[in-house]
């Protein structure tokens, strides 16, 4: 019964139709109320647009050596804790994993040598300094003494970067100032809050110098690498907002690589995400849309269901309560839901978002041509 009513609406209105562009201008008609309800026209403002969207393009989230941390072992040791596993949230300073052995201890060891002989060297030179304004001792003598005090210095920022590269926490490094200080496990400790990205040792291990440990990622200095197809090489896109579909995340590009990518043979481009966004995960695939500014005011944004094509031409369809104009327009863009387009518009009209075939089978009598 309802399609039968429905049908018999819209043969009404393609006969209502035909009889009218034998009597008005052609791209002028009238449709009630009640039609429009039943042909499932709606309506909305003419939007005016100032970017024009560019996408959706296929992205992974990733993060930046910036924040990508990998402590490894610094010396020859066993593996004796790891107190994290891969997907762990960590803070930092929190320990990571511990190791032991007799190379841990000598780590140590010249850390806290190297300090007592920079002492040692650091008072003769100032002690010599006096001697020197006294004229008690040579000037070749004080140099000497200076160059010492120098390489001391030197052994001891050795010792505490072996240290820090192992993963030491600062405040231990700091603690090592005598031999009742020597432990006889290091703690590596978290550098940074993040997230375990990889665990690539187990306890009991035996790890050589240079052996990765345990890599921490930063969850809050993510960015979008956006595949693109080669023809978008250039500068259009540079410091150009992104928008994440389906997420409020945005970003900002900040490089353009032009150089082919193996896997789809496009471009790739990197963008920073502009606030932490805890949604996105590193790894994850997403669809992005790049935000271009559009030259010159008179564009407009019209949903695709309100755009139908006739005679070569685009049109869409202005409503003034029951009377409709067919206006012609030109297309500027394409988005993946809309059309920007140029046109006699004005920006306080009323537009068919959805129904634009059906008014289009009422314009023409009968369907018209494609």
């Amino acid at each position: 019964m309802i399609v039968n009513v429905y049908r018999f609406w819209v043969l009404a209105l393609f006969a209502a139709g035909s009889a009218l562009a034998q009597t008005q201008e052609p791209t002028v008609f009238t449709v009630t109320a009640a039609q429009q309800r039943a042909l499932g026209i709606v309506t909305a403002p003419l939007e005016r647009a100032q970017v024009r969207d560019v996408g959706p393009l296929p992205a992974r989230v990733i993060v930046p050596n910036s924040g990508r941390h990998v402590t490894a072992a610094s010396v020859d040791a066993s593996v004796a804790e790891v107190a994290v596993s891969t997907g762990n949230r960590v803070l930092e300073g929190q320990v990571l994993s511990s190791l032991a052995g007799p190379e841990v201890v000598r780590l140590q060891q010249a850390l806290v040598v190297a300090r007592q002989e920079e002492s040692v060297a650091r008072a003769k030179f100032k002690a010599d300094q006096n001697l020197a304004r006294e004229g008690a001792i040579t000037e070749r003598r004080l140099m000497q003494s200076k160059t010492s005090a120098v390489s001391a210095r030197s052994r001891v920022l050795a010792a505490e970067s072996a240290l820090a590269v192992a993963g030491v926490a600062p405040e231990v490094i700091a603690g090592l100032l005598n031999a009742d200080d020597i432990k006889s496990r290091l703690s590596v400790v978290a550098p940074f809050d993040g997230l375990v990205a990889e665990q690539s040792v187990s306890p009991g291990e035996r790890v050589a110098a240079g052996v990765a440990l345990i890599t921490i990622i930063r969850t809050d200095q993510l960015q979008l690498e956006i595949h693109t197809p080669v023809s978008q090489c250039g500068d259009e896109f540079s410091s150009r907002s992104v928008s994440v579909t389906g997420y409020s995340a945005t970003g900002t590009i900040i490089s353009v690589g032009c150089t082919l990518h193996d896997e789809d043979q496009g471009v790739l481009l990197r963008a920073d995400l502009n606030d932490p966004y805890r949604e996105l995960r590193a790894g994850q695939l997403v669809d992005v849309s790049i935000n271009l500014a559009l030259e010159g005011s008179q564009v407009w944004r019209i949903p695709r269901t309100g755009v139908t094509r006739h005679d070569g031409q685009l049109w869409l369809f202005e409503l003034r309560d029951q009377e409709v104009r067919a206006l012609p327009i030109d297309s500027i863009a394409q988005e993946h839901d809309a059309w920007l387009v140029r046109g006699n518009l004005h920006s306080n009209s009323i537009i068919a978002t959805e129904g634009a075939l059906a008014l289009k089978a009422i314009w023409l009598g009968a369907g018209g041509e494609e």
